[in-house]
């Protein structure tokens, strides 16, 4: 996607980052400037065999909000990420669905030692570079633990995703040398194990849950589902069962029926549509009638 660079941060408040009119420094220069020693090696070497892993990612991997509300996406280390002392991150998402707000440093950089660590953000509408480094003479971070969490809101419906930009080999720090296959003294090769999706949906959309007395009770694991998942339903007693599958669009692009179906029934959510083609992305409405115990429904979201 293209952006063009607007506001830049600054910090307000106690490790808050927030947006500001006053440009920041090069995140190179200032790192440079505090003496850490920030060495930009060769290219980029072929991961080779043996080397440990280091792992990092974005959590939680899937989360589901309504529109307006507030979206925290956390940058997490697990316990392979050890012996390191800073790193630079880039992200990027969706500015049509996100809107960034602040930024805060994690527990693991912050409880490092009794020196604030140094912190550089810098952003545009759907990117940010945000360099942490702690200044702890001798002190080097094992995992796992937080380095930081990153607070949007979520300004339109849909599905959206943040993402690691970040090239692996230039984003962790172990004594002013980046960590990769050819560190010279501790070499690992860094791994993004997944971004983070975010589902948006509009409460007021026009497709809606029934909220009326109905004993039917509906379950969707897990919602929101991607390629897989299972509709479990219970009732009173066996009786007859119609399940569709409508879009937000009020096509019904699946159904399913039963003559007489037990009290605790379960089956498979479809892969496709009524048409034979892969069920689409997106938000759909399950509706369940269970004879005399009327009907419910319920709002299912389809990632892809």
């Amino acid at each position: 996607m293209t952006s063009v660079s607007r506001d830049r941060f600054a910090l307000v408040g106690p490790k808050r980052w927030a947006p500001s009119r006053t440009r920041s420094c090069r995140t190179a220069l200032a790192l440079l400037v505090l003496g850490l020693g920030l060495t930009v090696l060769g290219g980029a070497v072929a991961h080779a065999g043996g080397v440990p892993e280091f792992h990092a990612y974005l959590t939680p991997e899937v989360q589901g909000v309504e529109l307006g509300d507030p979206v925290d996406v956390h940058f997490d280390v697990d316990s392979t990420a050890v012996q390191f002392n800073g790193y630079e991150l880039r992200l990027q998402w969706d500015p049509s669905m996100l809107q960034l707000d602040s930024v805060d440093g994690g527990d693991l950089m912050e409880n490092a030692c009794g020196t604030s660590p140094w912190e550089n953000l810098e952003s545009t509408d759907s990117t940010l570079t945000f360099a942490h480094v702690i200044l702890c003479a001798g002190v080097a971070l094992d995992g796992p633990g937080r380095l930081s969490t990153f607070h949007f809101e979520a300004v339109a419906a849909g599905t959206t995703e943040v993402v690691i930009t970040s090239m692996p080999d230039r984003t962790f720090l172990d004594a002013g040398l980046w960590i990769w296959p050819s560190h010279p003294t501790f070499p690992r090769q860094v791994v993004f194990l997944h971004n983070a999706l975010v589902v948006v949906t509009d409460p007021n959309a026009g497709i809606g849950e029934t909220t009326n007395s109905s004993p039917i009770q509906i379950s969707v694991l897990p919602n929101p589902v991607r390629d897989s998942g299972r509709i479990v339903l219970e009732a009173p007693t066996a009786s007859p069962l119609e399940m569709k599958l409508i879009d937000v669009a009020g096509r019904t692009v699946w159904t399913h029926r039963r003559n007489l179906a037990p009290a605790a029934y379960e089956t498979l959510l479809p892969r496709s549509d009524r048409w034979g083609r892969r069920l689409a992305a997106g938000t759909y409405l399950l509706q369940v009638k269970r004879g005399q115990y009327g009907e419910r429904s319920q709002r299912v979201q389809v990632l892809r």
